[in-house]
C-alpha cells in the first residue's frame, strides 16, 4: 500500500504488483508486462489484448492514470519509424461482454533506429474520464500499427495503469461516441464533412457539465500543402449551431523531451510529434438537467487535386453532475524539479520550482498558501494569487532557489490553504518528486565555446540568474554570423544560473546539426574551464532549444564536481564517404570504433588510441552509399551517431 503522497515517485518503479488500496491511496495493475511489440506488415496494424482484474465497483477514483514504458528488445533493435499506437479499453466484465472499444490514449512511436539495448523511456497520459468504467476484469488492448519488418525489430511494452482511489471531483454520469474514423481530407467529390455530421443528445437528469474529448491527428501528406501531416488546419466545435471554439491541430516538435531521434524528428506535425502522447482536446460545456443539445464538428474547407492525407478523429461526450466541493484543488504533478525522463528537458533544476494544479472546485481559484522544499532542508512558502477557472487546469510557479542537499533527492510541495481556508478534500494537495541534483561547477569563471552552423540566423542564447535577469547573451532576435566560432567568458557569483541555446527555423528547430538538413552544416556548444577541458557538452542534433541549469561554487553544499566531458563531432555529414571525428576528452584516453549499417551489421572495428584533442578520419567512400552508425565507447561511455554517404 502506497499513499497518494509518493504516487508519482512510485511511478517511476514499473515492476509493481497490484495493490489493495484505502481512501486516498494508489492501486496499480499491469495489464501488459515486458510485452513485445511488433508490427503486422501484411494488415498494417497488430493489437495486444490483456485482461486486468481492477478493483471493484464498490471503489471510487479521484484520479487514473496510464504508463507506458518502451525499451528496445534484447538483442534486436527498436522500432524504426513513428507509427500510431493506442491504448483501447475493448470489454468489461467477461469475454461474452459487450464490446467497449473507446480509445483511451493514442501515442506515437519514436525514429527508434539509432537506439541501442540500454534504451528506455517512460511516458504517461491523464485517463481519468475513463476512470468509472475500470472496475473488475477489463480487457485492454494494445494497437501497434505500421509496416515495417517485425523480424528483429520492435519494442518491449509495459502498460502500469495507477488509479488513485477517493471521491469522484464530479459524478460520472455516463457517456457517448461522437466521432471515430480515419477520414481523407482534401477530397471535392467526397469532403470529410460527410462523416462529421452533428450529433444531437439528451442528456442526465442529474446533469451539469458535459466534456467533449477529442483524439485527433493527421497523417499523410499531398503534394499541394502537405495535408494532413505537415499542413496546419483548423476544426470548429460548433454546439448548438453556434460556434464555440477554433482549434488548430498544429504542435511544436523541436522541443521534445525525447532527443534525438531518428527520422524527422523535430519537424511540427498534425497535433503530434514522434515519440510522445497525442494531447486530447478537452472542451466543457455547461448543460441543464435533461436537456438536449447537438454537436458538430467542422473541419478547415481544404480541396486538392490529388488529396493523400487522412485525419484521425475519435471523440467522445462525458457527462457529468455540478462539483461536488466550491474549493477543492488537486496537485497533478511536479514538473520540475523531477528526474521523470518525460521532463528531462528542463530538468534538473536549481530555482523556480513549477507544478501543475487542477481547480476541482465550483469557485473559482484565486488565492493559495503554498509550501515546498526538499525533504530534510527549511521549507518555503508561497502566497501564490491568480485566477484559475472552475474544472481548468494550469500551472504555477513557485519563486527562488531549490538546490538539494546531497543526501536526499525527494521534492515536497502541498498547499495549506485555498481562497483563505481549507480545502475540501486535502488528500490531493500534496505531491512528491524524485529529482536529480543539478550539476554544480567550481569555478567562477569559464566559458562557452559556441560555433554557428551555415545557418547562425537561427541560433542565439542566453544565460539567467534566478531571477530571470539576463547576464550574457548573443544573437537574441537577430542570430549569428554563419561558421563562426565565439567565446564567452562568464564570471558568476555563487548561485543558480540557467544557459538556454535556441535554434528557431520554420521546421520547428534543428539544432546545430541535422542530419536530414546537410546544408545546415555542423556547429557546436560546450562550457570549457579556462585553460582546461570541456566541463559541459550539448550534443548538436537538440532540435528547437536546450535549458542548462546549474550552480556555481556548491550553493547548499553538492560535493560532485565535473572533472571534464567528451565531445565528439562527425563532419561533413552527409558526405561522399570520408568523415572526420573530432575526438575532444578531458584526458587521454583508448577509444573503441565500431561501424554499423543500416541493417545492424557491422562492417569497421578497430582502437583509437590514447585519443585526447583527435581529428580522426573515416573513410566509408568503398562501402555503399546509404546509411551508418557509428559507435564510440570505453569504459567510461558510450555514443552513437548517424552518417549518410551519398
Amino acid at each position: 500500500m502506497y499513499k497518494l503522497l509518493f504516487a508519482l515517485a512510485i511511478a517511476l518503479c514499473l515492476a509493481l504488483p497490484k495493490l489493495h488500496a484505502a481512501n486516498g491511496d494508489t492501486t496499480h495493475i499491469i495489464t501488459h508486462n515486458q510485452q513485445l511489440v511488433v508490427t503486422d506488415p501484411n494488415l498494417g496494424s497488430n493489437e495486444y489484448k490483456a485482461w486486468g482484474v481492477f478493483p471493484s465497483t464498490a471503489t471510487h477514483y479521484r484520479k487514473a492514470l496510464v504508463y507506458m514504458s518502451y525499451r528496445c528488445p534484447t538483442n534486436q533493435n527498436c522500432g524504426e519509424w513513428d507509427y500510431i499506437d493506442q491504448i483501447w479499453l475493448r470489454r468489461k466484465g467477461g469475454v461474452d461482454s459487450i464490446p467497449l472499444n473507446l480509445e483511451m490514449v493514442r501515442f506515437i512511436t519514436p525514429y527508434g533506429n539509432s537506439f541501442n539495448g540500454s534504451w528506455n523511456f517512460m511516458w504517461h497520459a491523464d485517463i481519468s474520464d475513463f476512470a468509472y468504467l475500470l472496475h473488475d476484469s477489463i480487457e485492454i488492448g494494445y494497437v501497434h500499427t505500421g509496416y515495417e519488418t517485425n523480424i528483429g525489430r520492435g519494442w518491449v511494452l509495459t502498460l502500469d495503469f495507477a488509479l488513485v482511489e477517493g471521491p469522484e471531483p464530479m459524478p460520472p454520469l455516463g457517456y457517448s461516441t461522437l466521432w471515430n474514423g480515419n477520414w481523407i481530407i482534401g477530397d471535392a467529390n467526397n469532403p470529410i464533412e460527410n462523416y462529421l455530421p452533428a450529433d444531437t443528445l439528451s442528456f442526465d437528469a442529474n446533469a451539469a457539465l458535459g466534456r467533449i474529448r477529442i483524439n485527433h491527428t493527421g497523417h499523410g501528406a499531398d503534394n499541394a500543402n502537405g495535408c494532413s501531416e505537415f499542413c496546419d488546419l483548423y476544426r470548429d466545435l460548433v454546439i448548438d449551431g453556434n460556434q464555440v471554439d477554433r482549434f488548430h491541430r498544429w504542435r511544436k516538435c523541436g522541443a521534445n523531451p525525447l532527443y534525438p531521434q531518428g527520422g524527422t524528428w523535430v519537424y511540427d506535425r498534425g497535433n503530434w510529434c514522434p515519440g510522445a502522447v497525442v494531447y486530447p482536446y478537452i472542451y466543457d460545456m455547461a448543460v441543464q438537467p435533461s436537456s438536449t443539445h447537438s454537436i458538430d464538428l467542422n473541419m478547415q474547407p481544404y480541396t486538392t487535386s490529388a488529396p493523400a492525407g487522412n485525419e484521425y478523429i475519435v471523440g467522445y461526450l462525458f457527462q457529468y453532475g455540478a462539483p461536488v466541493n466550491a474549493n477543492d484543488v488537486s496537485v497533478d504533478e511536479i514538473l520540475r524539479p523531477n528526474k521523470l525522463n518525460e521532463y528531462a528537458r528542463f530538468n534538473p533544476i536549481c530555482s523556480n520550482p513549477q507544478i501543475l494544479v487542477t481547480n476541482n472546485g465550483s469557485a473559482s481559484l484565486t488565492s493559495a498558501v503554498i509550501n515546498y522544499g526538499y525533504i530534510g532542508q527549511p521549507v518555503q512558502t508561497y502566497n501564490w494569487s491568480g485566477s484559475i477557472a472552475s474544472l481548468k487546469t494550469d500551472t504555477i510557479t513557485l519563486p527562488g532557489i531549490v538546490v538539494p542537499a546531497a543526501a536526499t533527492d525527494i521534492f515536497k510541495v502541498y498547499f495549506t490553504s485555498i481562497n483563505g481556508g481549507a480545502d475540501a478534500y486535502v488528500m490531493d494537495d500534496t505531491a512528491y518528486s524524485k529529482v536529480t541534483v543539478p550539476t554544480a561547477f567550481p569555478d567562477t569563471a569559464f566559458f562557452l565555446e559556441l560555433r554557428s552552423n551555415n545557418e547562425g540566423v537561427e541560433t542565439s542564447y542566453q544565460l539567467t540568474d534566478e531571477l530571470g535577469t539576463v547576464l550574457y547573451s548573443r544573437g537574441i532576435g537577430v542570430g549569428l554570423p554563419n561558421n563562426t566560432t565565439f567565446r564567452d567568458t562568464f564570471h558568476l557569483a555563487p548561485g543558480c544560473y540557467s544557459f538556454t541555446l535556441f535554434d528557431d527555423d520554420l521546421y520547428g528547430g534543428d539544432g546545430l546539426s541535422f542530419w536530414a538538413n546537410p546544408s545546415g552544416g555542423t556547429g557546436y556548444a560546450r562550457f570549457k574551464r579556462i585553460g582546461g577541458p570541456i566541463i559541459k557538452n550539448f550534443g548538436a542534433d537538440f532540435g528547437a532549444v536546450i535549458w542548462f541549469n546549474f550552480t556555481i561554487l556548491n550553493t547548499v553544499g553538492i560535493n560532485d564536481q565535473p572533472v571534464g566531458e567528451q565531445q565528439i563531432l562527425v563532419y561533413p555529414n552527409p558526405s561522399e564517404g570520408l568523415f572526420t571525428l573530432d575526438l575532444s576528452m578531458p584526458e587521454a584516453q583508448d577509444v573503441m570504433l565500431e561501424v554499423y549499417d543500416v541493417n545492424g551489421k557491422k562492417i569497421r572495428e578497430e582502437k583509437i588510441s590514447q585519443a585526447l584533442s583527435t581529428n580522426y578520419a573515416l573513410d566509408l567512400s568503398n562501402e555503399p552509399k546509404g546509411m551508418y552508425f557509428i559507435k564510440l565507447y570505453n569504459e567510461r561511455f558510450t555514443t552513437t551517431q548517424r552518417v549518410v554517404t551519398q
